[in-house]
């Protein structure tokens, strides 16, 4: 009975040892015990996740990392970070807004402020220069390089392979973005998002650029725009707790962002205001327009009454 309720986790070799080891009365020896690991651990393996080596290495790792910030915050006197995590489990909140609403500021002062009595992590959901990788800077500046003086229109050859690598780049580091999210929530942390891909809306607002591309003739465009759909399908399979929308008048945003066009940024607003999230994901309307002490207020009032 007991051999056949082993079988199935340490496999069929291991619990024929099970009866002489029992009959034993004292308990094993060490040579029984030695011998039902022999034949044990090749059906345990596969649940290993650390060689016995790599488990210590990483206990050490842990233990100096530990001691190092500590000594670091010490020298610097910096305040001291919590790594608690709340009763009820994690929460993932994500900023969005137009350009100018402050959603960066508001993102980094939401953490600097949570971060001393509960553990935060801080990402970047956009497709812009916040979560660029070093391998995505260098295809944005090759492609600035090479592309025409009066636009252009579609890219073809290097260009489109260019857009390509660029769109894969993207691609990358938006799933690492998402597992980055479900992990660091699953771990109970509270994780703070600047920005949100969506699928609602193409074009802007850190939506899909591509999605045109699926009719085209060329099987390069169709297969960049499988990718990209991919990718935000992947994206929003888990949708944030809670989100925090940013309202800002077009004036105000302009007075901030004065290099962005009047149209693109009346569109963001309206695209921003549009905006649909699943009925689980509690959705808080903050007006950004107001002094930044005031917008700082509201957002930490809104966030703590979600914790």
């Amino acid at each position: 009975m007991v051999g056949r309720r082993a079988a199935p986790g340490v496999g069929r070799g291991a619990p024929r040892l099970l009866p002489a080891m029992i009959a034993a009365g004292r308990g094993p020896s060490i040579a029984q015990l030695r011998a039902f690991r022999r034949r044990a651990v090749p059906r345990l393996a596969s649940y290993r996740m650390y060689s016995g080596a790599g488990a210590t290495r990483r206990m050490w790792l842990r233990e100096w990392t530990w001691i190092w910030w500590r000594a670091t915050n010490w020298l610097r006197r910096a305040p001291t970070r919590s790594t608690r995590t709340p009763p009820q489990g994690g929460l993932a909140i994500a900023f969005v807004g137009p350009d100018g609403s402050g959603k960066s500021t508001l993102t980094q002062a939401i953490a600097e402020w949570l971060s001393r009595e509960i553990a935060v992590i801080t990402t970047y959901g956009g497709s812009g220069k916040g979560s660029a990788s070093t391998s995505r800077r260098l295809l944005q500046r090759a492609g600035a390089m090479t592309r025409p003086r009066n636009g252009g229109g579609e890219p073809a050859g290097v260009r489109l392979l260019g857009k390509l690598l660029w769109v894969l780049t993207l691609s990358r580091e938006r799933r690492r973005w998402g597992a980055q999210v479900r992990r660091a929530r699953n771990l109970g942390m509270i994780v703070l998002s600047d920005r949100l891909p969506q699928t609602q809306f193409a074009g802007l607002n850190d939506g899909p650029r591509y999605g045109h591309w699926l009719e085209s003739r060329s099987w390069l465009r169709r297969l960049v725009a499988k990718r990209e759909q991919a990718t935000f399908r992947e994206a929003t399979i888990v949708p944030p707790d809670v989100i925090v929308r940013l309202h800002v008048p077009v004036e105000v945003a302009s007075q901030r962002k004065p290099d962005t066009p009047l149209d693109q940024l009346r569109r963001k607003i309206e695209i921003v205001a549009q905006l649909r999230f699943p009925a689980p994901t509690r959705v808080v309307e903050i007006d950004a327009a107001q002094p930044l002490d005031r917008v700082l207020q509201d957002v930490k009032q809104a966030v703590w009454g979600c914790l």
